[in-house]
């Protein structure tokens, strides 16, 4: 739906204001001409017909030249709309290529911290492992102490060992904390 700012129309009639006048006699002429035949003309004299049929005519090919003006540049327009479109077209092809790389390089970065993730928990598996075999034989260390005890054979030995179970118990204690993150 085409709008009309009104006060250009105001502005285009009072700038205009003298080729509407002579519009308005020239209707005013012509409809007397059809009324009344050719006496109608005779208070209008014939060079003044002539003048305003020559001032019509300029004001005729002014419009056409302003029209071949305006479809000039509506062509001109029209180009540059094209153009632009082949840019954005281009601009989409390069913007989807893009996109494509981008989600190759993250689906690659994905698989490689995947890949990590396995490792870490391979190793994360072999630790708690070792972790529960450290466990195990710190049990049977104990169980012989205690076995050691229960004989009430107390040497040198046994004393180093009961000092490196605790100190061997502290370091799990230690390592146990890490793991939890304590």
């Amino acid at each position: 739906m085409k709008t009309i700012d009104l006060r250009k129309s105001f502005v285009w009639a009072v700038e205009n204001r003298d080729s509407l006048f002579r519009t308005v006699k020239n209707v005013h002429v012509g409809y007397k001409i059809l009324r009344l035949g050719s006496t109608a003309t005779l208070p209008v004299h014939p060079v003044m017909i002539y003048c305003e049929a020559l001032i019509s005519l300029f004001e005729a090919v002014n419009a056409y030249f302003g029209y071949r003006r305006a479809a000039e540049k509506t062509k001109q327009l029209s180009m540059q709309l094209e153009t632009l479109r082949v840019e954005i077209e281009n601009l989409r092809a390069q913007s989807a290529e893009m996109i494509e790389t981008e989600k190759q390089r993250l689906d690659n970065h994905a698989k490689v911290i995947v890949a990590q993730i396995g490792l870490q928990r391979k190793k994360e598996g072999s630790l708690m492992q070792i972790y529960e075999h450290t466990g195990k034989h710190l049990g049977m260390i104990k169980s012989l102490i205690l076995e050691q005890r229960a004989n009430h054979m107390y040497s040198d030995e046994i004393k180093d060992l009961e000092i490196k179970y605790l100190q061997a118990i502290r370091a799990r204690i230690n390592i146990t904390l890490q793991i939890t993150g304590g």
